[in-house]
């Protein structure tokens, strides 16, 4: 099985078609940055918000843990 795996990777690196390459593209963190804040601004806050919930509430859970001990 292991032969049949390393097969398949060195027939996979070798045969990569030069075309492919060319729809590779170097993007730069404004890029990034207008990708996830443009169209998803609402969600990427929602995410944050609740993200901020959860360790808020792992906190006080742990200090109400330290004063009950």
């Amino acid at each position: 099985m292991l032969v049949v795996l390393l097969t398949a990777v060195l027939i996979l690196l070798f045969s990569r078609r030069p075309d492919l390459m060319v729809l590779i593209q170097e993007i730069g963190p404004g890029t990034v940055g207008r990708a996830l804040f443009g169209p998803y601004l609402w969600l990427t806050e929602a995410v944050a918000l609740l993200l901020f919930a959860v360790i808020a509430a792992v906190l006080a859970i742990h200090r109400r843990d330290d004063h009950d001990a």
